[in-house]
């Protein structure tokens, strides 16, 4: 099985190996579409990882405020929390998504010509 991070690192060098191995038009579709998922992959997990980091920061300012008696305060905090983990919740789906359909992509490659 061939490494993805190759495939999204170094795609023409792919290419140039499934070329030599005389593959199909459905292999060199599956480069182009694999190096795509990888990049949405990614970018999805930035997000998710934006995300989540809110709603610890929120957590964390619901605690200081709701000490300090600010209830009104720390409610649209916890709305703007809520709000970040829905979105985190999302986007794993969109990733769990994008790793299967790599998955199968990855498993209808071949190898690399050395």
């Amino acid at each position: 099985m061939i490494d993805p991070n190759l495939v999204s690192q170094t795609p023409d060098a792919v290419r140039e190996s499934l070329r030599r191995r005389h593959a199909s038009d459905d292999a060199f579709a599956a480069v182009d579409r694999l190096v795509a998922l990888i990049a949405e992959r990614r970018a999805a997990q930035t997000e998710r990882d934006a995300n989540l980091a809110i709603r610890n920061k929120r957590s964390q300012e619901i605690g200081g405020l709701m000490k300090a008696g600010r209830r009104d305060e720390a409610e649209t905090l916890k709305a703007e929390g809520r709000q970040a983990t829905e979105r985190a919740a999302e986007l794993e789906a969109e990733i769990a998504r994008f790793q299967g359909e790599e998955s199968s992509l990855i498993l209808h490659l071949p190898n690399q010509v050395h």
